[in-house]
């Protein structure tokens, strides 16, 4: 009962931290002008990669924290997660520090890092391999029974 439980918090902080902390903004801004100066990491437009975040973020991450096809939808959140790690914070260091001698309020006090996204990505992939436990509705109607001998896990 307690790894169900624990898989439950898991799943629902995760994926609605994923919803309201980084898709929130993104699905608002679908067609604005702040869509059109979204990163471009992989050279695709701003506006396709502001929508296609908006929607692993806001639609999977609601999905997984509901437990509805939680194994798959980890797989696009993983893919986005690596591509945040290894191309859009490439030059950033892993740890998240503030820069010695600024005030926090300072805008340039934070520095960008890889340090969240590995969390969310650390997150994820554990997700990935345990499923969402017994408390989903995944395991309601039996979909990750299915998903799970499909990949032989």
């Amino acid at each position: 009962m307690g790894i169900n439980i624990g898989l439950l918090i898991l799943r629902v902080g995760i994926g609605f931290i994923l919803v309201f902390g980084h898709g929130m903004h993104k699905l608002f801004s679908i067609g604005t002008e702040a869509a059109k100066h979204s990163p471009d990491p992989l050279g695709i437009g701003s506006e396709l990669t502001n929508f296609l975040g908006a929607t692993v973020e806001v639609g999977f991450g609601s999905l997984i924290a509901f437990g509805l096809f939680t194994r798959l939808l980890t797989i696009p959140i993983i893919s986005m997660l690596l591509v945040a790690v290894l191309v859009f914070h490439a030059e950033h260091p892993f740890f998240h520090q503030m820069l010695v001698g600024l005030s926090p309020e300072h805008p340039l006090a934070m520095t960008l890092s890889k340090e969240f996204a590995m969390c969310f990505m650390l997150s994820y992939t554990t997700l990935f391999f345990t499923g969402p436990g017994k408390y989903s509705i995944d395991y309601l109607y039996r979909i990750d029974e299915k998903f799970k001998k499909y990949l032989h896990l």
